[in-house]
């Protein structure tokens, strides 16, 4: 294995470009880097995932946390996309996934308390992983 190339830079901020405890990366169908973000205990704000790619250029953020809504994150783990190029994102504290389109937008959520479905359980406990046949 040879080294190709660092991206990103490190930042202690919450917000903008930088990297802070990246968890986990993603790669959308047109070569774009999903960074997952987990922060650190002490300061949650920043958990969000970051949209980059190799040629160092930034594209945004999105599901900044923490937070109780549909679209943030608290306890984040892992992330995947599918033939569909819908990102996939699991989070350990919601007992969730979270599926989101390349730009951001919230599309569903499966897991929770008041979800339904034959194919998922209601409660998603400790995903550590998320592997996606495309």
């Amino acid at each position: 294995m040879d080294y190709i190339k660092t991206i990103g830079i490190n930042s202690n901020q919450p917000r903008g470009r930088g990297f802070n405890h990246p968890y986990d990366i993603a790669i959308s169908r047109d070569g774009r880097i999903y960074v997952l973000n987990r922060m650190y205990p002490q300061s949650t704000e920043g958990i969000r995932i970051q949209i980059c790619d190799l040629d160092d250029n930034w594209y945004g953020e999105f599901g900044n946390g923490p937070g109780d809504q549909n679209n943030s994150f608290r306890v984040p783990v892992a992330m995947a996309f599918d033939s569909g190029d819908k990102l996939y994102v699991t989070d350990e504290s919601f007992h969730q996934i979270k599926i989101f389109n390349t730009d951001g937008d919230l599309l569903d959520v499966w897991g929770g308390p008041d979800f339904q479905s034959e194919l998922v359980p209601s409660i998603i406990y400790y995903w550590s992983y998320l592997k996606i046949q495309r």
